[in-house]
């Protein structure tokens, strides 16, 4: 067994993240929990890895809610997120019909 050292380690203030509707058409909401006020910023992909649309958030401690539209991409598919903070990556998919 193979130790990490406590340097590695991070803790991620975001947690129970989740978007609904998921599949969605055009508006998503997501739905996060913040443990501490932060800046982060939402990227999301396309399945080849191709960028489609970020934006900023300033997290607030709780729960936080943040619509977006992808009424203007043309992209329908799976699409991927990243929620960045100075506190980790959240990573996930999203259904777009």
């Amino acid at each position: 067994m193979v130790k990490q050292p406590k340097a590695c380690k991070t803790e991620n203030s975001i947690s129970e993240v989740s978007f609904s509707p998921n599949p969605f058409s055009q508006k998503t909401l997501l739905n996060l929990l913040s443990e501490k006020e932060e800046a982060s910023k939402v990227i999301f992909y396309d399945e080849v890895g191709q960028f489609l649309k970020s934006e900023e958030i300033n997290l607030q401690k709780g729960i936080n809610l943040k619509k977006f539209d992808f009424s203007g991409t043309g992209y329908v598919g799976v699409i991927f997120y990243q929620i960045r903070s100075k506190s980790g990556i959240v990573v996930g998919k999203l259904l777009k019909l």
